[in-house]
């Protein structure tokens, strides 16, 4: 068996991670004695623990403190507590402390001290609130996801029924029979319309499993002719929308740049497809195209609801919709994501101005060559 001295025991308890002190067990419970490694762990001076009664109380914070004091009464009844707290160091800073606490009585069962020990626990809390942080994101994370996927299914049904549908009464003898032939074109225009849109949707959700796994957008880059591309989109728009599109070539714009044309018509297909579902009917929408440096830019704007800064934060989030309550707008919510990604793998960048009630403007920059 080891022998101790009492200075053996002075030397432990000074040199362990933890800060031990001895407490009367009434009144204003002050210490009566504090191991001298508060020091190290608190800043203060032993003499400083002992001189004020208060002085425990006095370092709480002043959130939990209430609290803590009430909680603190349960050693009463059990004879032992073991709470967690800030306590403020001598610096005038906060460290989460683990205090476990043991009720000592004297010979005629009355208590008469407490023993207990103060064990900084900050980096552990640091960690808890990591976790539990990323736990709310990867449980909203899956939310998302789960809203995502009955989306996808809706999408993707719509176009599907409606081309089904149209190719039965084409297909039907008796029934086309009876069909006029603007009847019949019109019915072959809605599966074309409805094919196309079918495989745009199909398109969005192989780029976004690219970026999902981390790869990225290929790209088959090449001399183009930005106007052509520009003009040649907004002409498709015009012929089918019941809204006004305006296009500004400004002076200098680069008549031909290096991009993948099939990408940038995406880019500009997304970009005037929210223009126009999150606008009035017949009212204006603007593209702006020209040359800022080595880059040329394409800003869309458009008159309509607007976002909130909390929508616009987050509109290139891969499985966020603004409003999944609102059926009557399409889409799976993925467009601007891809935008995004096919900007910066460009080489460029993308920005999204916007105020509810009064519109939206965005705008890419990507190098010229």
């Amino acid at each position: 068996m080891l022998d101790l001295t009492k200075e053996d025991f002075r030397k432990i308890i000074n040199s362990a991670p933890a800060v031990t002190y001895v407490a009367k067990a009434y009144g204003d419970f002050g210490a009566k004695f504090v191991s001298s490694n508060i020091i190290e762990r608190c800043g203060y001076t032993v003499q400083e623990c002992l001189d004020n009664p208060n002085f425990w109380r006095d370092c709480l914070h002043p959130d939990e403190k209430e609290n803590i004091l009430a909680g603190f009464q349960d050693i009463f009844q059990s004879g032992k507590h073991k709470h967690e707290y800030r306590f403020r160091k001598k610096d005038g800073t906060y460290i989460w402390i683990l205090d476990e606490v043991q009720l000592t009585y004297d010979d005629e069962g009355n208590p008469n001290e407490i023993i207990g020990s103060w064990l900084d626990i900050s980096e552990q809390k640091k960690l808890e609130a990591i976790l539990i942080e990323n736990e709310g994101k990867i449980r909203k994370s899956d939310e998302l996801k789960s809203n995502f996927i009955s989306i996808a299914a809706h999408e993707l049904n719509t176009p599907l029924t409606s081309i089904i549908g149209y190719a039965e009464l084409l297909s039907d003898v008796d029934m086309n029979r009876n069909l006029s032939q603007k009847h019949k074109e019109d019915f072959l225009q809605e599966i074309v319309e409805n094919c196309e849109l079918l495989a745009k949707n199909i398109d969005d959700l192989l780029d976004v499993s690219l970026i999902e796994s981390g790869k990225r957008i290929p790209l088959k880059k090449k001399e183009t002719e930005l106007e052509h591309v520009v003009s040649k989109i907004v002409r498709r728009y015009e012929m089918r929308s019941k809204h006004k599109f305006v296009v500004n070539f400004e002076k200098n714009f680069p008549k031909f740049v290096n991009i993948d044309q099939h990408r940038m018509n995406q880019i500009l297909e997304n970009l005037l497809s929210n223009a126009e579902k999150y606008s009035p009917t017949n009212s204006l929408i603007r593209i702006i195209v020209a040359e800022e440096g080595n880059h040329f830019s394409i800003k869309v704007i458009d008159q309509g609801i607007g976002m909130s800064p909390e929508v616009v934060s987050r509109i290139y989030d891969k499985f966020y919709r603004a409003d999944e309550s609102d059926t009557s707008v399409s889409g799976l919510g993925l467009g601007m994501s891809i935008v995004q990604q096919i900007v910066i793998d460009h080489g460029g960048n993308i920005t999204v101005d916007s105020t509810e009630g009064e519109g939206t403007s965005v705008s890419l920059k990507i190098p010229v060559n």
